[in-house]
């Protein structure tokens, strides 16, 4: 790539982002940047990608948030303090710009980095908001609770030492719970067995977890969805989420994916009904391609190719867009 073509693609991208949706980026190191979707055009599935980031070694690709014109977008941090942006305020770059650093869009503390991040469009009203943390602990919480944003953030979740906010969702209707695991388990439960807690509550234990194995996502369950779990080493799968048993929330979980050294651990899981995936990996490579391009499968298959990595590479996180 020659001298001009480099600034081309690291300088902000002029006007092309207040009524299109964006993908906004977060990495490892505490570099945040949004850039079009529009820049991530649908491939088959299995595909290698296409460079969305240049990550340093010592960096890498760790949050993806979709934020449509309008929306705003919430920050979940290792403080279990949530801040939060309109997508306008995020640094519009070209793919292959770092991004500028979070700390100071967000004025973290200087230990504090982004664990989670959640785009929201419209009224912020009483919605219910499930988090869950990283060791399995789930809170329900009302959205309006983060409706003004403070200096500082505003508290979302009491942590435990060494545990973090990882993952979440705005529970559009009364229905199930989703928690999939690293090690490929699933818990099934009620949205209500977990009660409304105010902002400084720590939550209630959601899944029962092993010493080597930590939460990968929690998402909503209703009908006419579809689980998606992805692995690191880039297979996936869909399955009906009427295949996990429900069962009270706490317990140990069913099995959810067949994990080899093939597959690796699970990546990324999220429930779909259609639409597109959008899938990164740790060295910045993007691929994006219809749900429906997944195949459906039972609870213990180990799924097909969805990205094509390299040796040093892995998946490392996921959208629905």
């Amino acid at each position: 790539m020659s001298t001009e073509e480099t600034r081309t693609e690291e300088a902000p991208v002029e006007a092309a982002s207040v009524n299109e949706p964006v993908l906004v980026i977060l990495s490892a190191g505490g570099f945040l940047k949004s850039v079009p979707l529009g820049e991530f055009e649908a491939q088959k599935r299995g595909g290698k990608g296409i460079v969305g980031g240049k990550p340093k070694e010592e960096d890498a690709i760790c949050g993806l948030a979709k934020a449509e014109p309008g929306a705003r977008v919430f920050f979940f941090t290792s403080a279990g303090r949530c801040h939060s942006l309109n997508k306008e305020q995020i640094p519009v770059m070209g793919r292959y710009a770092r991004g500028k650093k979070a700390a100071g869009l967000l004025d973290l503390l200087p230990e504090e980095t982004v664990t989670f991040m959640l785009a929201r469009v419209g009224e912020i009203g009483e919605e219910p908001l499930f988090l869950i943390s990283a060791r399995g602990i789930v809170k329900r919480t009302s959205l309006s609770s983060f409706k003004k944003q403070k200096a500082g953030g505003t508290m979302a979740m009491s942590l435990g030492e060494g545990d973090v906010i990882r993952s979440g969702y705005v529970s559009e209707a009364p229905a199930g719970s989703l928690i999939v695991t690293a090690l490929g388990k699933v818990v099934n439960f009620d949205e209500a067995d977990v009660r409304v807690m105010g902002k400084n509550a720590q939550g209630v234990r959601g899944v029962r977890l092993t010493p080597d194995d930590s939460v990968v996502a929690v998402c909503p369950a209703r009908e006419g969805l579809n689980l998606l779990v992805v692995t690191e080493k880039g297979f996936g799968k869909l399955t009906d989420y009427g295949e996990f048993r429900k069962t009270a929330r706490g317990a140990g979980g069913v099995t959810g994916a067949k994990l080899t050294e093939k597959t690796g651990n699970v990546a990324f899981a999220a429930t779909v009904a259609g639409g597109e995936v959008l899938l990164s990996s740790k060295n910045g490579k993007f691929i994006r391609f219809g749900a429906a391009d997944v195949r459906e499968t039972g609870r213990a298959a180990s799924g097909v190719r969805l990205m094509r990595l390299e040796e040093d590479d892995a998946v490392a996180v996921g959208v629905v867009v």
